[in-house]
């Protein structure tokens, strides 16, 4: 282009205000599909948002407002792209753009509504940088590996780590997509968003002690107000996080300042809040909404979007609706025994009676049942029929139909005007049923107060006392205290609670308690400021954990997190599964109270096992092997969602980035348990253990090898744990081994064993073979192993012949009398008779004890060993 033609009209790219990664990735991703697009977010962008562009270099591709009006001023407009929504009067003071221009296009995964922009044809989604993925693959376009980062984020933002029920294969689809352009998943891991900040743990707090709770369509709905002073900070989180603290439906947060009123809504996707927030100029989709609206006080707000939230759930049903309008009526005249007859064969439970017209009563299968085994069965109706039948308005909400003001207390009710005007039925049990509170799916409501101080009695017994006494001292320092992740689980189960785990709520934590503690009662204090913990020791012997309830951060994939103060819904947070996050309150004005902000209860109901949110395993791949763990202690199975979080774990190959210290751990707790098998069949499944390595992969028959490995380490009183290891390590070949010896807990001898052990036992196993019934023989060959390899070497015979044969034989011998069998004949007195000191005499003294093995006398054992001399 020489330098006197005019420059081509403004394509420009924009985001809805304040946007969030979805937006703001998914404006650098159509800038691909349109080099030398401008991009611009309106009203800025989201912190989260900016933080990650800043760190991905990517910040300086957006321009300001003004910079965009002075450049279509003198080049004019020629295309507008929009991300995230289809609202024009979300894209703020550049919305007017869109009305004079010819090419305007969007991608957004939002319901439709009237007035929407056009929108770019797309795969249903959860976030529209799946949308500009699919594009970007159907042009045949590769953005940069930053940009594929960006896109990976804006993916995880809006899909909820990509377990939000709205997510679908298209998302899966771009996050592979985002892989193969070079994203950096170490990156993603770092700046997803994850945990709250102090000021937004602040504000949830603020938020559930403001809010009130109101019943909308059946619905718990909550509103809070609050009141900013200068720009607003991000308030989603904290939204998000105090919603699901209090299991409403949704959280509505009217956040006045001095201009308007910032709108932020979060919910669980039964209701629509895009289409709420719609009716006064905001938008959003179904979980996640937002609004800057001017010019309205907040109690005048609030009463809009109370009729917006009535509106997005449809006129409450009416009798009219759900009333039966051709229905089975009686005549009065009838013998009981034919209505009886009547009521079965139309298969209902109780009629009207007619008498000349007029319906006014009403009678039941069992009353004319009873009437007929009575010997009334040619008894007219009318003259059994005692019920008075109400009658109810057809307009009348079914919810506000007062069933306890109904006279009769019968089956059914009328529809219409009394005494024959009836245009409908209605049952009693449509009725209650309408107005049966909704259960917050999933969730199911935890046992009483009561039961679970019943509960905490008989797994606590005599510590119970000791824990009551911490909890008093807790409330006067104005402190909660609760009993926190897997003891409540087993509480819950009936099971032992084999550690008492106590978190401290409140300021000064677990230090300010326990310091407390040791000044009342004595013992010894042990406090860790760095990690917020403190260890009580009371009497010799009695030792108590404190943990302050606190919030954590991973700064990478699979490192170790960063801990700060917080409550106990955000400790909750930062646990593995559902399962392990629940608390019990043991100050004694809330004891027995069960927190349970996201269904763990109901999911041990399910048997299900759950991860919390969708970088679970990422944070921290040693859940993998957590939750294999689980699952075969107490039969849970993986929640759908939590097996594609552990196939992702897998081909993502954070496992590989792990220690192979922590991952030795925790295999060391599962090979601990009554029944390791289970645990380590779910692992070969879901593909954990090849991802270590892929022979790495037990068979049924290597976990049937393993099965008789740890019933021999029981049998024979050795560890389990590394009778378990050297089992593992059997499935290795010899340069494998060497390579995964750090995986082997314990000391050096150990991690030689892993490495040399199945060596020593597959050499054994062929001598003992070819020993036949010879205790000389089958002494040599046993000797040299320990007792660890010994009970592989068993499981080893076992597995190939079950039945008793002489190997077996020869094992059983060694144990209980081999191995302790000395030879009658020492170096000292071989000396003296002429052996020199040396290889020779230890050849002979090795002739000696193998003739004791055998049972010969000490002249035998003396001739045997001088026999190696000759």
């Amino acid at each position: 282009m020489s330098a006197d033609a005019p420059l081509p009209p403004v394509h420009l790219i924009l985001g809805h205000q304040r946007a969030d990664l979805d937006a703001a990735a998914g404006q650098l991703g159509l800038a691909a599909l349109a080099p030398g697009s401008l991009l611009c977010a309106p009203g800025g962008l989201a912190r989260p948002a900016e933080e990650a562009l800043r760190r991905l270099g990517l910040l300086d591709h957006f321009i300001d407002e003004r910079a965009v009006l002075d450049l279509i001023a003198a080049r004019g407009l020629g295309a507008v792209w929009v991300a995230d929504t289809a609202r024009a009067e979300r894209l703020g003071s550049l919305s007017a753009l869109v009305e004079g221009c010819a090419e305007v296009l969007c991608w957004d995964t939002h319901p439709v509504r009237p007035g929407d922009l056009p929108r770019a044809p797309g795969p249903a989604a959860a976030a529209a940088c799946a949308q500009v993925c699919a594009q970007l693959s159907e042009a045949g376009r590769a953005p940069s590996p930053a940009v594929a980062t960006a896109l990976l984020l804006g993916l995880h933002e809006d899909s909820g780590h990509f377990l939000h029920p709205s997510t679908t294969a298209a998302d899966h689809a771009a996050a592979a997509a985002c892989l193969g352009w070079g994203a950096d998943l170490a990156l993603v891991g770092a700046l997803r968003p994850v945990g709250l900040s102090p000021a937004e743990l602040d504000l949830v707090h603020t938020l559930r002690a403001r809010a009130e709770v109101e019943q909308v369509g059946g619905l718990e709905v909550a509103f809070a107000a609050i009141n900013l002073d200068g720009a607003p900070a991000e308030l989603g989180p904290a939204v998000a996080a105090a919603r699901a603290a209090g299991a409403w439906a949704a959280l509505i947060l009217l956040a006045e300042s001095t201009e308007l009123v910032h709108v932020v809504a979060r919910g669980d996707e039964r209701i629509d809040l895009g289409e709420v927030l719609g009716a006064v100029g905001g938008g959003g989709h179904a979980a996640a909404a937002a609004a800057r609206v001017p010019g309205f006080g907040v109690a005048e707000l609030r009463a809009r979007l109370h009729e917006a939230l009535r509106a997005a759930m449809g006129p409450p049903p009416t009798v009219a609706d759900r009333m039966v309008r051709n229905f089975l009526r009686l005549p009065g005249t009838l013998p009981a025994q034919e209505g009886l007859r009547r009521l079965r064969a139309a298969g209902v439970h109780a009629a009207p009676v007619d008498e000349d017209g007029a319906l006014l009563h009403q009678i039941s299968e069992a009353e004319l049942d009873a009437a007929t085994r009575k010997g009334l069965g040619a008894a007219p109706i009318a003259g059994l029929a005692v019920h008075p039948i109400p009658y109810l308005r057809p307009e009348a909400p079914l919810r506000d139909v007062d069933l306890v003001a109904q006279p009769g207390r019968g089956r059914v009710l009328l529809v219409g005007e009394p005494p024959a005007g009836a245009v409908g039925l209605i049952t009693r049990s449509t009725l209650l049923s309408a107005q049966a509170r909704p259960a917050r799916a999933p969730r199911r409501r935890p046992p009483a107060p009561q039961v679970v101080v019943g509960l905490l009695r008989a797994a606590l017994g005599e510590a119970l006392a000791r824990v009551d006494q911490i909890a008093v001292v807790a409330a006067e320092l104005g402190l909660s205290l609760f009993l926190v992740g897997g003891p409540v689980r087993d509480l819950l189960l009936h099971r032992p609670v084999r550690d008492v785990d106590l978190m401290v709520e409140g300021e000064g934590g677990a230090a300010r308690l326990g310091r407390a503690l040791a000044a009342r009662f004595g013992g010894a204090l042990l406090v860790h400021e760095a990690f917020l913990t403190a260890k009580w020791r009371p009497t010799p012997g009695e030792e108590l954990d404190l943990a302050t309830a606190r919030a954590e951060t991973y700064p990478e994939l699979a490192a170790l997190p960063e801990v700060r103060p917080s409550s106990v819904e955000q400790d909750l947070v930062r646990r593995d599964f559902t399962v392990n996050a629940m608390a019990v309150e043991l100050t004694p004005a809330r004891r027995g109270q069960i927190i349970d902000p996201f269904g763990g209860w109901g999911d041990l109901q399910d048997g299900v096992l759950r991860a919390l949110h969708g970088m679970s395993l990422q944070d921290d791949p040693t859940r993998a092997l957590r939750a294999a763990r689980f699952c075969g202690r107490f039969g849970l199975h993986l929640a759908p969602g939590t097996r594609g979080l552990m196939s992702g774990l897998v081909r993502a190959g954070t496992l590989g980035r792990l220690g192979l210290e922590r991952l030795g751990h925790e295999l060391q707790r599962i090979f601990v348990e009554p029944a390791p098998e289970p645990a380590l069949r779910l692992l070969g499944e879901w593909g954990v253990l090849g991802a270590l390595h892929p022979r790495l992969s037990p068979d049924a028959r290597a976990l049937e090898q393993l099965r008789l490995v740890i019933d021999e380490a029981g049998r024979r009183r050795a560890d389990r744990g590394r009778c378990a290891f050297l089992w593992l390590s059997t499935l290795l070949e010899g340069p494998d081994r060497e390579a995964m010896l750090r995986i082997v807990p314990g000391d050096r001898h150990d991690q030689r064993r892993f490495v040399e052990g199945p060596g020593r036992v597959a050499g054994a196993r062929r001598a003992l073979g070819a020993a036949g019934a010879d205790r000389g023989r089958a002494g040599r060959a046993l000797q040299a192993l320990d007792p660890v390899e010994l009970c592989v070497l068993a499981a080893a015979i076992q597995g190939r012949d079950p039945t008793p044969g002489p190997e077996l034989a020869l094992l059983d011998w060694w144990w209980e009398e081999g191995r302790a069998t000395r030879a009658a004949v020492d170096g000292h007195a071989l000396i003296a008779a002429g052996v020199a000191a040396g290889p020779g005499l230890k050849l002979a003294l090795q002739a000696a004890l193998e003739e004791a093995w055998r049972g010969a006398p000490p002249e035998a054992q003396r001739a045997a060993a001088l026999a190696t001399q000759a």
